[in-house]
């Protein structure tokens, strides 16, 4: 009898053959049900972009896998948060898709997803927000600007610029302005419109609306595109509340480095350093890449220099990621005429919405805080005024230690204790400022000795209508001892409202840097030169690695 038969035979003499058989076989269906569904509902994954900087009207091209044999209707490839438009698609299959940039696109993460998920992401930067060469064309008519509207110039107001030759597209075009000279010289300096206030409103060939910027004073207007620069404008600005002098200016030699070693991974995991870029103010206005060792993949993505590391390349041995910069920085007086200050508009309340309630590090929104700030203003108005005596307080009933505590306590126990290191002094007060709703920032960066040595430092920064940002360093004020270059008559009533040129800044609040992998692991530092989410994120595959971030370190003064 062949086997065949046998088993045929088996099948029906033998009930319990019968039983065992119909269970293996049931059991098999099941099996194959669920893995074929498995197979079948894998989510995207996303194993790279190219170009990853690229401009609008460029075609990107993204590979991985489980994308889907064509497109759905609910699948897409999202861009720093924007989906792309059907029309936008040039080809779809399960491993690559084929897209064009939209004129809109922004810096940010790609995703792509699928009815069976979301993929992790990689990072994408619009090579027109990126700064470049000028290149000039002398085919193409310089920029002009033919008349300005100027039914209010103040600081933070909206005018329109008209003319031609601007471009349709700002890209790495910029708006400056006549800045406040330094004291004892009559020389005027320039300031540009400002990314992080929004002060570019509108642009197109021919019109442009701006914001007059923090720091402008009376002078000229200019428009710089990649063709050179335009005639320039003048114009008047109206009596400011806040009368702000530019004092000494100091050049500053900063070197930030990291160190990488003891990496093991599977293949291809990844390790992303986003090493944080000296920002752009009005007191600090010229920051330059001196070195950098190795380039970084991305520049400027988020007001970070981003290394993408393969693990395996670095198997086995000590990797150094540095960068030098050049950073000038003014100090600022200011003399307040507390009668011209003014209630904040509509307008500045939008803008600076961000700026005036709960956030990642400023608990304003706690009902025992916003008790206690009432009760320190009582009935006043005016906000600079209730920004002083929330500022006297901290001074009268808040003990700044000069040690940096290892932990971050919170606001509950910063009140009971009444003490605070200079990063929770700062961040107790920005709190205190938005709970009586004035605009207010915590910053980030070092601190300048005059003997060269720096460490991590924190202050704030408030804002007043038609006047722009006012210094406050809470730490300093209440007498954290520190080596000035220059002697103060009183430290308490100077560092409200003034600020010496020791203050480096890397960063004006919380810079949130969304993760780009699920699965991966994010490193924040706490308490450190600069106040972001993220500081190291790795890919799934990563076994182990070290990582070591020296202080930041000033190697000069000029």
């Amino acid at each position: 009898m062949s086997i065949l038969g046998h088993c045929i035979y088996r099948f029906r003499k033998h009930p319990l053959f019968r039983a065992v058989f119909i269970l293996g076989l049931t059991a098999l269906i099941v099996f194959l049900f669920f893995y074929l569904s498995a197979v079948k509902e894998r989510p995207p994954v996303l194993t790279g972009i190219h170009p990853a900087v690229g401009e609008p009207g460029d075609v990107i091209t993204i590979t991985g896998k489980n994308f889907g044999d064509s497109k759905a209707t609910d699948s897409f490839v999202e861009i720093a948060g924007g989906k792309l438009s059907s029309s936008a698609y040039i080809s779809w299959t399960d491993t690559l898709i084929r897209a064009v940039l939209p004129y809109n696109v922004e810096d940010g993460l790609v995703y792509v997803q699928t009815k069976n998920g979301k993929s992790e992401a990689e990072i994408f930067a619009n090579r027109q927000t990126l700064p470049v060469p000028i290149r000039h064309n002398p085919k193409t008519a310089l920029p002009f600007i033919a008349s300005i509207d100027k039914k209010t110039m103040h600081v933070g107001a909206l005018i329109t610029l008209r003319g031609g030759n601007f471009g349709n597209l700002r890209g790495s075009s910029r708006v400056f302005f006549t800045a406040g000279s330094a004291e004892g010289t009559k020389e005027k300096a320039l300031i540009p419109c400002s990314d992080f206030d929004a002060d570019y409103h509108f642009w197109s060939d021919t019109e442009l609306q701006v914001r007059i910027p923090d720091g402008a004073d009376s002078g000229y207007v200019y428009v710089e595109t990649d063709y050179g620069k335009s005639n320039g404008f003048d114009y008047s600005l109206a009596s400011p509340p806040v009368t702000k002098t530019y004092t000494d200016l100091r050049t500053y030699s900063v070197k930030l480095s990291a160190d990488i070693s003891d990496a093991q991974a599977e293949a291809n995991a990844t390790l992303t350093l986003f090493i944080p870029l000296p920002r752009l103010t009005s007191t600090q206005r010229n920051v330059q890449i001196v070195a950098s060792n190795p380039e970084p993949s991305i520049s400027g993505y988020l007001n970070t220099l981003v290394h993408r590391i393969n693990l395996n390349e670095i198997a086995g041995k000590k990797s150094t990621f540095s960068h030098t910069f050049a950073v000038g920085i003014h100090g600022l007086h200011t003399q307040v005429d507390e009668t011209k200050i003014k209630a904040y508009s509509e307008d500045t309340k939008k803008i600076y919405a961000a700026y005036l309630k709960n956030g990642p590090l400023i608990p304003s929104d706690n009902q025992s805080l916003r008790s206690l700030a009432a009760s320190i203003v009582k009935k006043e108005k005016n906000p600079y005024r209730k920004a002083k005596l929330l500022y006297e307080w901290m001074l009268e009933n808040i003990f700044v230690e000069s040690r940096v505590s290892a932990s971050e306590r919170d606001i509950a126990d910063i009140l009971r204790l009444k003490k605070a290191d200079a990063y929770e002094a700062a961040v107790l007060y920005t709190a205190l400022l938005r709970a009586e709703e004035i605009p207010a920032l915590t910053n980030a960066g070092i601190l300048v000795d005059a003997d060269m040595q720096s460490r991590n430092h924190w202050w704030c920064e408030f804002y007043i209508e038609g006047a722009g940002w006012i210094p406050v360093d809470p730490a300093l004020g209440a007498g954290l001892e520190y080596k000035s270059f220059q002697r103060q008559d009183s430290r308490a009533q100077f560092y409200f409202g003034s600020l010496d040129a020791q203050h480096i800044t890397f960063s004006r609040g919380w810079n949130n840097i969304k993760p780009a992998h699920i699965a991966g692991k994010k490193v924040y530092r706490p308490k450190s030169y600069a106040l972001q989410s993220i500081w190291e994120e790795t890919t799934a595959g990563t076994v182990k690695y070290s990582s070591y971030w020296q202080d930041a370190a000033v190697t000069g003064v000029y």
